[in-house]
């Protein structure tokens, strides 16, 4: 029984690490992608666009919580993003301190592009995995956000 146990906590620690390469080598390749298409965005902008596309006019605190970063960092992606004419700043009329992020022309009318090439780059990385596969390993993903949400 102890040998199990012990089996199980290795694998435990070791899902962590694996998650995060997943993330890192997936960040890297989708930015790669975006670049070699003529599109200065990456991953974080990327996640950005995303949330703004379902519900634009957020404020920077939900994206900061959202990206789990912090606020310096959160100013900084918003910077680079209105930089590249993606984003808006436009600060909230019932308390100006609340920076509400808007998508610009730009930042809609890429939509359909960006999301083809990422369909393209996911679609290539997950040929050799069944929808069933893929159906248990978010049914998994997701009990593990749920436990680490409840703690």
């Amino acid at each position: 029984m102890e040998i199990k146990d012990n089996e199980r906590a290795g694998q435990v620690m070791l899902l962590g690490k694996h998650i995060a390469m997943l993330q890192r080598m997936i960040g890297s390749g989708l930015n790669k992608r975006f670049q070699s298409r003529g599109y200065d965005v990456t991953m974080p902008h990327w996640i950005i666009l995303h949330i703004l596309w379902e519900h634009d006019g957020v404020s920077q605190n939900m994206l900061a919580e959202h990206l789990n970063v912090n606020r310096a960092a959160i100013t900084h992606l918003i910077d680079m993003m209105e930089k590249r004419n993606l984003v808006v700043r436009i600060p909230q009329q019932q308390d100006r301190r609340v920076n509400l992020i808007y998508l610009t022309h730009a930042g809609r009318t890429q939509r359909e592009e960006l999301i083809a090439v990422a369909h393209e780059f996911m679609k290539e990385h997950t040929l050799q995995i069944s929808d069933e596969e893929l159906n248990n390993f978010y049914k998994v993903l997701f009990k593990l956000q749920n436990a680490f949400l409840e703690k």
